[in-house]
């Protein structure tokens, strides 16, 4: 037994000795770190006894929370000139310079690196973290700091640097801006699969915000639709996996699939706050941007489901196609913009361009005003006389809302519903690397009446009770021949059918 307990106390003293000699040395050059890593046990421990006699034994006795930076210096080890950002953890100084320059509010670069030191305590077991200098008593520059502190919890616990330092920055990016985030190659080609349109998947669009997993809209018709899944839903879990600490990404790969196999979601009612579960089915969805129908007494119907490429020419076509059909007497159109959770900004603002005579459609502003940019009606508008009610709620999102507040601020169109998401926010995707990309939200959108919508939304003209809102029961989905059953739809029919002149005066609200 006594022979038992000296084995013991000989591998926990090599551990602890070999350890100590790593982390010391990974302050003077931090590449030793992997290097030493890769060998084996036995390896590690015959040079670190080769190593003590490079290294003293009061850098070994002492704690690195009371290190003497000095001492490096003296002995010629360190130099100050040296750029750590140039030789250790490139991918995540390369992208911490590109947030920095490109980010819509400034901010410290100081606090950004304390904040990362902190969140390994999130990521790495505790041990992995003992005796860590904080970087308030660390006496180099932050970046020097943050690059000795990833490169000693990676040789205690065998991580990789560059991994972990770039898993820290995920969670700062999450903290500073929701919308923001890195994207790895799997994630770079979900958003090409995204912005094709066809995807198997369960049909709907996720953001986040104040720390919680929320449902901005779910896609017509899809799974997610017909179970009664609605904006503003929070997601929990997805097949018992907790979504806390997950990236954007990392719970969307979770989502995709084969198409028809399933998948579980753990759900939070945000207006009960009734926790329930659904399983839904993986299918092919095919997120087609435009559906248009003529009405009774040429009243045009036009759904629009998001933004891709070529939207605003779709428009134009279903437009047009209903103008033929009422032999040129199209009296108004009814456009539905309901859980529509955006997508190109730019169709956006082409859209608006066919509606507005004159004026401002939106604006961008950056961190730098040389940055900010105002969008103004070309003039062309050839739907400029029709007369418009166009129809959201709680789904409208980002894009979708530009064109509802553009088509708001010219005095022959009507927003009826209820309040909108409230997504004022532009993301770039900044390549860093094949491998890599930085989603960064550069800039805040404006309405046309020079609003901040971000996490308001936009106020309708007219508001409609919503009869599903305390319910779990979702309004059926309808084809688009059936549209005219449609509440919201018969209420701006009537509307419509009620006013002969088009004119859309305010005092005409009391009608709803």
């Amino acid at each position: 037994m006594f022979d038992h307990f000296i084995i013991v106390f000989k591998n926990s003293f090599i551990k602890s000795l070999t350890t100590r000699i790593q982390e010391s040395i990974c302050y003077r050059n931090p590449r030793f770190s992997k290097r030493f890593s890769s060998i084996s046990a036995t390896s590690r421990f015959f040079i670190a006894i080769l190593l003590l006699g490079f290294v003293s034994q009061e850098s070994l006795a002492s704690n690195h929370s009371d290190y003497d930076g000095d001492q490096y210096q003296k002995s010629g080890m360190i130099d100050e000139t040296d750029s750590y950002s140039d030789r250790f953890l490139g991918d995540f100084f390369h992208v911490l310079n590109v947030v920095e320059k490109n980010f819509v509010s400034s901010f410290s670069e100081d606090t950004i690196l304390k904040n990362a030191i902190k969140k390994l305590v999130f990521i790495t077991p505790p041990y992995c973290q003992d005796n860590l200098v904080s970087i308030e008593n660390c006496p180099y520059d932050p970046r020097r700091c943050f690059s000795d502190s990833i490169m000693i919890v990676s040789s205690r616990c065998g991580y990789d640097p560059d991994k972990l330092s770039m898993k820290a920055m995920d969670l700062l990016l999450r903290d500073i801006d929701p919308y923001s985030s890195t994207l790895d190659s799997a994630m770079i080609n979900e958003l090409r699969i995204a912005a094709s349109g066809k995807f198997a998947g369960v049909g709907m669009v996720v953001g986040f915000r104040d720390g919680d997993y929320v449902v901005i809209s779910p896609f017509d018709g899809s799974p997610a639709y017909r179970t009664g899944i609605r904006a503003g839903d929070k997601l929990l879990e997805i097949d018992g996996v907790a979504l806390h600490g997950l990236t954007l990404f990392e719970a969307l790969k979770m989502v995709r699939g084969p198409s028809g196999s399933e998948v579980r979601f753990r759900i939070k009612d945000p207006v009960t706050e009734k926790i329930y579960d659904v399983k839904l089915r993986r299918t092919l969805i095919r997120a087609s941007s435009v559906r248009s129908k003529l009405l009774n007494e040429n009243i045009g119907y036009l759904r629009i489901v998001n933004f891709q490429k070529d939207t605003r020419d779709e428009v134009l076509k279903a437009i047009n196609k209903m103008k033929s059909l009422s032999h040129g007497n199209l009296r108004g159109l009814i456009l539905d913009l309901r859980d529509n959770p955006g997508g190109l900004f730019t169709e956006a603002i082409k859209i608006s361009d066919l509606f507005l005579k004159s004026g401002t459609i939106t604006s961008l502003k950056s961190r730098e005003s040389k940055l900010n940019k105002k969008f103004v009606a070309t003039g062309a508008a050839p739907f400029g006389s029709l007369p418009v009610i166009a129809l959201i709620n709680r789904g409208t999102a980002s894009a979708s809302e530009i064109l509802a507040g553009a088509l708001q601020s010219r005095g022959s169109a009507l927003i009826v519903g209820t309040r909108s998401f409230g997504k004022a926010s532009v993301q770039d995707i900044f390549p860093i690397h094949p491998g890599l990309a930085l989603r960064l939200t550069t800039a805040h959108y404006y309405t046309a009446n020079g609003s901040n919508i971000e996490g308001a939304g936009i106020q309708p003209d007219v508001l409609i009770k919503n009869e599903h809102e305390k319910s779990r029961e979702k309004a059926p989905y309808m084809e688009i021949n059936q549209i005219a059953n449609d509440r919201d739809v018969k209420i701006a029919l009537e509307y419509f059918l009620s006013k002969k002149s088009g004119n859309f005066s305010k005092k005409s609200l009391n009608l709803f």
